[in-house]
C-alpha cells in the first residue's frame, strides 16, 4: 500500500498511524462495504433530560441563578487546538425545571474573558462551589448522554 502523508486534521491524533498499521486496502473496504448492510442500527437521539437555556450574556446567566439553583456550578474547559492558553469555558448550572448554560472564553480571545470573570466573581461572591471538568463532561452535564 502506498504511504501518504499524515492529513492536516490528525496532528493532534494517532488516528493516521493506526490507519497505516491496519493496511486498509480496496478489497478491505469493499468486504468491509459489504458487512454494513447486516449491521443494525445502534444509536440514540440527543433528548435533554430537561430545557437547556443557553444564555448570550452573562448577565441573563446570572440572573437565572438568583431564582435558585443546585450547587455546584459546573465549568467545562475547552482549549483551542492551536493556542492552548486560549480556549471556551461553558459554565452549566441546574435548577429543578431546567439547565442554564453560558459560554465564556479564557486567555485573551474575544471579550469572553471579561464575562467568565464577571460570572466566576459572582459565583465567588456568593461563595458557591465551581466544580471544573473537561470538555468529556460536556454532554452529560447538559443532560442529553
Amino acid at each position: 500500500m502506498e504511504t501518504i502523508k499524515k492529513p492536516e486534521h490528525n496532528r493532534y491524533d494517532n488516528i493516521y498511524e493506526i490507519r497505516m498499521e491496519h493496511k486498509y486496502g480496496e478489497r478491505a473496504l469493499k468486504q468491509f462495504f459489504e458487512e454494513l448492510r447486516h449491521v443494525e442500527s445502534d444509536y440514540f437521539v440527543l433528548r435533554p433530560r430537561k430545557p437547556v437555556f443557553y444564555h448570550k450574556e452573562p448577565e441573563s446567566f446570572l440572573k437565572a441563578l438568583t431564582k435558585g439553583f443546585h450547587a455546584p456550578v459546573w465549568k467545562i474547559v475547552i482549549p483551542r487546538l492551536e493556542e492552548p492558553h486560549t480556549g471556551s469555558i461553558y459554565y452549566i448550572a441546574r435548577t429543578d425545571d431546567a439547565i442554564h448554560v453560558f459560554r465564556g472564553t479564557f486567555g485573551y480571545w474575544g471579550v469572553g474573558p471579561h464575562q467568565s470573570a464577571l460570572i466566576e466573581e459572582f459565583l465567588d461572591r456568593l461563595g458557591v462551589p465551581v466544580e471544573v471538568r473537561d470538555g468529556d463532561y460536556l454532554l452529560g452535564l447538559l443532560g442529553v448522554v
